[in-house]
């Protein structure tokens, strides 16, 4: 069961949402605490692609890899991300409701891989619903933006 759930409609085609959010090296434009995005291999847009993304969270920059685990065009997008001993796994699903519109579907599963970080679960979830909560907004309002 995921640990983070969001969900939002967004007036433009599943085709055109899923291109804008199935591009890791967008989330520098889409989301505010996103710096800066490189590429770590030769994969693009696929399983196994490999990626550093750089947050600014209050006073102090931080990297995280981030490598692409599901790309279903149109459909499902999934990336897991690897900071410290703690690991995420997010899934973007993809479905239109009506002519122009789409409903995304956001999960963000947090899976410890020490024994002390599974005592600090709750509290990384907590910082990370907070972190996460408004971006399925950022990037409604960054894709409306754009028509």
């Amino acid at each position: 069961m995921a640990d983070i759930f969001e969900k939002v409609l967004i007036e433009a085609p599943a085709k055109e949402v899923f291109e804008q959010v199935a591009d890791p090296e967008k989330a520098k434009d889409m989301f505010v605490s996103v710096t800066k995005v490189e590429r770590l291999n030769d994969k693009v847009k696929e399983p196994g692609a490999k990626y550093r993304e750089y947050r600014q969270l209050s006073n102090r920059k931080v990297g995280t890899d981030v490598e692409i685990t599901e790309y279903q065009p149109f459909e499902i997008y999934g990336l897991t991300s690897q900071a410290n001993g703690m690991k995420v796994n997010y899934r973007y699903s993809f479905k239109e409701v009506q002519d122009g519109w789409t409903e995304i579907t956001f999960e963000g599963t947090v899976i410890p891989e020490k024994l002390i970080l599974k005592l600090t679960k709750p509290i990384v979830t907590r910082m990370l619903i907070r972190e996460e909560k408004d971006h399925l907004i950022y990037l409604k309002k960054f894709i409306e933006g754009e028509h």
